[in-house]
């Protein structure tokens, strides 16, 4: 039995919210990728400055192992910072909504055509924007990842430094 217009209304209706949201998961994730960029530059910038304050000179105060576990930090929140750049790459993504010649032809058919189309074309649409946002999701993981790694590798690197007598 075919769907009442009232019935492809509430239809069309709760796959549009939907496609919304994963716009709005999107943004969020967009949002989400610039602050860690931000804090993960501000990190790796310092710990590669200190590194080099410590690992140039050729008479320094400091312990040259703690250049190298600065180095050892720094590294992987640089990978993170990429990682991020990379989430938040320009992509195409479909914002919800139609546009006028969507309109203009819905006054020519019928409604029930008219939300079939609509729901063919949000179809389409609706899974582009949702594997966009599974592969923004597994980027920032793998930066999340490496900003958890970096005061891990950053103590590794120390140890190895120190036991390896550099």
């Amino acid at each position: 039995m075919p769907l009442a217009p009232e019935d492809l209304k509430f239809a069309v209706d709760d796959a549009r919210r939907r496609h919304a949201a994963v716009v709005d998961l999107i943004a969020a994730s967009d949002r989400q990728s610039l602050g860690f960029l931000q804090l993960y530059v501000a990190l790796a910038g310092g710990a590669f400055s200190g590194a080099a304050a410590i690992l140039l000179p050729t008479v320094g105060t400091m312990p040259r192992p703690l250049g190298f576990g600065l180095l050892g930090f720094a590294l992987p929140l640089t990978v993170g910072a990429v990682l991020c750049m990379i989430a938040v790459w320009p992509s195409n993504i479909n914002l919800p909504g139609r546009t006028p010649n969507f309109w203009i032809w819905a006054l020519r058919h019928e409604a029930e055509e008219v939300y079939l189309a609509y729901l063919d074309n949000l179809q389409v649409k609706e899974k582009q924007n949702s594997d966009l946002n599974r592969k923004q999701g597994r980027y920032m993981l793998a930066a999340k990842i490496a900003g958890v790694a970096a005061p891990i590798a950053g103590v590794l690197v120390g140890t190895a430094a120190i036991l390896a007598n550099w």
